[in-house]
């Protein structure tokens, strides 16, 4: 016989907070993923585009600097 039931009930409900919480963070992780997901599929080729640009105005740069400096 248990000198305390009461301490069996407190560990239950620990371990059904433990899990609720487990719960809580992997759908807060999921919706952060999804969230990443759709912003990449989105926004993706526009940043593709806006870098695709400055490689091109940095390539320019590059040439009109190296024409300058080897004439």
């Amino acid at each position: 016989m248990m000198k305390f039931p009461w301490l069996s009930l407190l560990n239950l409900y620990r371990r059904q907070c433990a899990a609720v919480t487990a719960v809580e963070y992997s759908l807060i992780a999921s919706g952060i993923s999804l969230t990443i997901m759709f912003g990449v599929f989105f926004f993706g080729e526009a940043v593709l585009g806006l870098f695709t640009t400055m490689l091109e105005s940095l390539s320019d740069f590059v040439d009109k600097f190296m024409e300058r400096e080897g004439s």
